[in-house]
Parts: structure tokens; sequence; C-alpha cells
């Protein structure tokens, strides 16, 4: 019963991470299974150092080469993820993260993708905390000095994802990096649910919190309005510390 189980998920697991990628244009930007050694420490030429997180399907761990002292690696595990719509919303991160005209000082970089017999491997480079976590401290709020230019530098990376027909249909503080020692003080990270949009969207997508009320209707919604009410969102979060539908 067990050789025919493992036989079974096998077959699942090639069907979903090369067969799939190899002929849905929606999943191409999975790359091709490569033979890179991989070990527990070590992928390629990336050792995988401290564990910075878990995820359902994934550990994210720090990392570091010769060219590149700051990087972070999100190691996906091929076994836990099996349904095609996390599928696609890897393809979705990684196709929105290889476009060069989002490359921005407020976007996350995508420095590399590797595809292993066990893994698909996103090396991005190291953020600081989350805003959720900065503002943690601050049971007040943040003061308006604060707030004023992380607030713009967020607008501006929005912006730029807007500007090359992007929406990012998830914003929320979890999904800001708060980087003072950057040229721009935040960084978006999460493009799961990134999509390009050039009529109205009707998939059903975002945090509590933090979606626009259109999106709760039938009739499509504006996805880059819908963005900029998640912006009035977090804003009213850090200014308040609390939930932003109270």
């Amino acid at each position: 019963m067990k050789t025919q189980f493992d036989k079974l998920a096998e077959n699942h697991r090639k069907l979903m991470w090369e067969y799939l990628p190899a002929r849905d244009p929606s999943l191409r930007a999975i790359p091709r299974l490569t033979t890179l050694p991989e070990t527990p420490t070590t992928v390629g030429k990336y050792p995988l150092e401290q564990v910075l997180g878990y995820g359902q399907y994934a550990v994210v761990y720090t990392s570091s080469t010769p060219e590149r002292s700051e990087l972070a690696i999100k190691a996906i595990d091929k076994q836990k993820l099996m349904d095609l719509v996390s599928l696609h919303r890897i393809s979705s991160e990684i196709s929105s993260l290889s476009d060069p005209y989002i490359r921005h000082p407020g976007i996350l970089e995508l420095v590399d993708v590797l595809h292993t017999h066990n893994h698909v491997y996103l090396v991005t480079e190291r953020g600081g905390k989350d805003l959720f976590e900065f503002f943690g401290a601050h049971v007040d709020g943040l003061g308006e000095d604060t707030i004023r230019p992380l607030l713009l530098h967020l607008a501006q990376a929005v912006e730029v994802l807007h500007r090359n027909n992007y929406c990012h249909r998830d914003l929320k503080p979890e999904n800001v990096l708060y980087a003072p020692q950057s040229s721009q003080l935040i960084k978006l990270i999460d493009f799961g649910l990134c999509t390009k949009a050039t009529t109205a969207l009707h998939d059903f997508c975002g945090s509590p919190g933090f979606f626009a009320p259109e999106l709760l209707l039938h009739d499509g919604y504006d996805g880059y309005k819908a963005d900029v009410w998640s912006i009035g969102c977090i804003l009213l979060e850090v200014i308040r510390y609390r939930y932003s539908d109270l």
C-alpha cells in the first residue's frame, strides 16, 4: 500500500511541477527542473543558514555569497504544495518579480530561482522587520514624522506597479518590510496575488481589514483603486495601532 501511495504522490508531483508548467502559459514562470546539488544546508552555491521563518509549505533562510552578503531564501517544499491555486501564486510571484520594469528600491529584488527534485527556491535580497512587527512596539501608534516618509515611499513603490499594469492585491503591514537603512524606507513583498490588469477584476482576494469593500460585490472591481484603499487602511493602522475595520 505504501509503495502504491508513494508512486501516486510522485506522479502527482511531476504533474504539478513539471508537466503543467511546461504546457500552461500561466505557469511558465516556474523554471525547469535542474540537477543542482541539494543538501539540508546548501543548494547550488547558496548556503542555507539561519531560519527566518516558517510558512504553510515553505521555510525561509538567511544566506550569503561572496557577491551578496544579505540574502534570504524561501525553500518551497514541493511535497507540501500540491494544489493549483498555490502553484499559480508561486508562478505569479516569480513572474512579477522577474519583470525588469518593476525593479525599484521599494520592491523586493528577486535574485535567483532554483528548481530541484524536492524544492523550488526563491532567492531574494534580505529585508528587515515588517511594518506589523515595527509598529507593534509603539502601542500608541507611530508619529507623523515617521509615518509621512514611510507612506510616501510605499505609494511610490505601488505607483511603479500600477504604471506597469500590475495590481498587488494584498497590501497590508505584514507585506511591507521596514528598511530604514535603504534609500527607500520600505520594500513590498509577497507578490503571490499580484496580477496584470487592463480590465475589471472579479476574483476575491486580499486580507480582512485591508481589502476594498467593492471586492464583496459581483460586478468586478478596479484593482488599482483597491490597492489605494489598502494603503489607506495601512495608514490608519500605523496611526491608531488597531484594525482598520473597527
